[in-house]
């Protein structure tokens, strides 16, 4: 009873360190490498020149409302499609969605919801067009803009083994014009951050790939009345 409590116990504590023992760096210079020269076949994991993914952006605009009141708008669009990277196009369908909400304390109140019907999409020459409307859509393909991430050490680059493998690159407001904002073209009175999130998992010949990548901005900017406006935006490209 005794030895069966024993190993029980060192199973346990095994287990608890095991995040902090087992710690190991990820070799991130091959992933910067593949989104520096636009590998997309690689960094797509790409078959037959094909690659299925999705990806949703949104905007989250904070703005004074009367009564100390926050009134948030979210903006948002969210395509899925397949990609080709012979061409460096891709086809698939979108839908839009936008809503607001009242904020005050710790209750908000949304006062406003609508969502469009689904739509063709083809992207081509750096923009999405709506094949209904011939639109440029405010959306962009971010697997293939992020050149000079291999100059920039990410944050985090390690991983035990109770989590998954990813990269963390904090970005400084210079890093941010350099490598997103040139594509972005952001236009801000103050910047509050920048981060570039990958996600990544092990292949059987132990070779990283990219699960997801996602880009996130925080800025503001000043209104007619003199007023502070947050932003946030988010964009994720989700690979299968």
């Amino acid at each position: 009873m005794k030895k069966v409590f024993f190993i029980l116990l060192l199973s346990a504590v095994i287990s608890l360190l095991s995040g902090c023992l087992f710690i190991k760096e990820i070799d991130y210079h091959a992933i910067a490498k593949d989104l520096n020269e636009k590998n997309m076949t690689s960094i797509m994991r790409a078959k037959n020149g094909h690659s299925e993914y999705h990806q949703d952006a949104y905007v989250i605009t904070s703005s004074p409302a009367e009564k100390n009141q926050i009134k948030k708008e979210t903006d948002e669009i969210y395509f899925e499609g397949i990609y080709n990277t012979a061409i460096n196009s891709a086809a698939g369908k979108a839908v839009k969605s936008f809503d607001v909400s009242i904020e005050k304390g710790n209750e908000e109140k949304q006062i406003k919801e609508e969502s469009s019907k689904e739509f063709k999409v083809r992207y081509a020459n750096n923009q999405y067009v709506n094949q209904e409307t011939n639109k440029t859509l405010n959306l962009q393909f971010m697997l293939d803009k992020l050149q000079g991430i291999e100059k920039v050490k990410p944050k985090h680059y390690e991983y035990g083994l109770d989590e998954p493998p990813s990269l963390a690159y904090n970005l400084n407001e210079q890093e941010f014009n350099k490598i997103i904002n040139d594509d972005l073209k952001i236009d801000y009175d103050k910047f509050k951050g920048a981060l570039i999130s990958i996600r990544l998992q092990e292949d059987k010949p132990k070779r990283l790939f990219i699960t997801d990548i996602s880009v996130s901005v925080e800025w503001q900017k000043k209104n007619k009345k003199g007023q502070w406006i947050d932003y946030f935006y988010d964009n994720t490209v989700d690979l299968n």
